[in-house]
């Protein structure tokens, strides 16, 4: 019979822990996912040409904030 193998992280002490990111945090990514799906859709026309075709760049910055958020306790 084959044991079955042991989790490493069965006892808790090897598990990431996370945390719920600060408010600001999570607004500056909610504002920047926002701010990329109005540029994507073209829903406000007048958007400043600094912000035009990096929709995709605005989307990861906002998830990687987010992330970052959660991973670390002080953010």
């Amino acid at each position: 019979m084959a044991r079955q193998a042991r989790r490493s992280n069965s006892r808790g002490d090897d598990s990431v822990k996370f945390s719920t990111p600060k408010v600001f945090i999570f607004f500056l990514a909610l504002f920047l996912a926002v701010l990329a799906v109005v540029d994507k859709l073209n829903i406000v026309p007048n958007i400043p040409s600094l912000i035009i075709d990096q929709t995709f760049w605005l989307a990861i910055i906002a998830y990687g904030l987010l992330m970052l958020g959660n991973v670390m306790k002080s953010l």
